[in-house]
């Protein structure tokens, strides 16, 4: 196949996950995921401001919700590998970030690390009012990149993220680590 982008998920894949790891810290699996659908959708979309969202976030945890935002912000750490293999790939494909997240922080993070000259489009959730798995968020990145399914990649490390750009016939892997991603993207040619 001719590829000709490749779409990386941001949490979990160019930077560690924050939210989920904190919440598990906090309150273990079950109600860390029971948390999580409850306030990342509203969260990711703007139906909540991020200080409400850390704010109920602080009122779960009885801690301060600044201090909740700071522990989130010491969880993510940029993938150094990930970040070079983009700088590889950014030579002969289109990059794409696309990602669920909230305004402030996540373009905090962009920020810090230098990373926004990395893409060539940054898809969040935020500004589409759309979040992955949703067939929309995933229509947005291909409408504008001009791209079809077939000539796109994408890379998420949630499974239920990956099964839906695979129903829109997009190419996808399923993020464990850097190593394992150059290999099955070396299997497809690339």
């Amino acid at each position: 196949m001719n590829y000709k982008a490749i779409i990386f998920d941001f949490y979990g894949v160019v930077s560690s996950e924050v939210g989920i790891v904190w919440l598990k810290s906090k309150f273990g699996d079950e109600k860390a995921k029971e948390i999580e659908k409850r306030y990342g959708p509203i969260a990711d979309k703007e139906e909540i401001t991020e200080e409400e969202l850390f704010e109920a976030m602080g009122k779960l945890a009885q801690e301060d919700p600044k201090e909740v935002r700071k522990a989130w912000l010491k969880l993510a750490v940029i993938n150094r590998g990930v970040i070079e293999l983009i700088k590889k790939l950014k030579a002969n494909y289109k990059i794409i970030l696309l990602s669920n997240a909230t305004r402030p922080f996540f373009e905090q993070l962009m920020e810090e690390n230098n990373l926004k000259k990395l893409f060539d489009d940054i898809v969040v959730s935020f500004e589409i009012k759309a979040i992955k798995p949703e067939p929309k968020i995933y229509r947005i990145a291909l409408e504008r990149s001009g791209l079809s399914p077939e000539e796109t990649i994408f890379i998420d490390d949630r499974e239920e993220n990956i099964k839906a750009s695979e129903a829109l016939g997009i190419k996808s892997i399923l993020f464990i680590d850097t190593e394992s991603l150059e290999i099955e993207l070396r299997e497809l040619g690339i």
